[in-house]
C-alpha cells in the first residue's frame, strides 16, 4: 500500500481475483429484510430470476441482439483532451498518450 495501490494488490486482475474468490459461501437470503433503499436491489433480484425462466422456457434472454459486435470486445485506458466531451470521441486513435 505505501507503492500507492491502496487495495494492497498490484493490479487490477489481482483485485478481481481477490475478491471473486474471497466472497465465501453463498448466502441464504430467505430471511432477509430488504426496506426501500434497497429498491435497485430488489429489482435486479427479480428481473434476474425472471430472465432465468423466460430463457428456461425458450424465450430469447434481453439484450441479446444479432446485430450487436460481440466478436471483438476492447477497452481502451487512454487520456484525451480536456476540452473534447469523451462522447465525441471515434477510433482509438483520436486519444492522446
Amino acid at each position: 500500500m505505501r507503492n500507492g495501490h491502496w487495495t494492497g494488490f498490484k493490479g487490477v486482475m489481482s483485485e478481481d481475483s481477490a475478491m471473486t474468490e474471497g466472497m465465501g459461501p453463498v448466502v441464504d437470503r430467505s430471511r432477509e429484510h430488504l426496506g426501500y433503499a434497497d429498491t435497485a436491489v430488489i429489482r435486479l433480484r427479480r428481473y434476474l430470476l425472471d430472465t432465468v425462466r423466460a430463457f428456461s422456457e425458450g424465450k430469447e434472454p434481453p439484450g441479446r441482439r444479432a446485430d450487436l459486435p460481440i466478436g471483438a470486445p476492447y477497452a481502451v485506458a487512454a487520456t484525451h483532451p480536456a476540452d473534447k466531451p469523451w462522447r465525441e470521441l471515434g477510433p482509438t486513435d483520436e486519444f492522446v498518450d
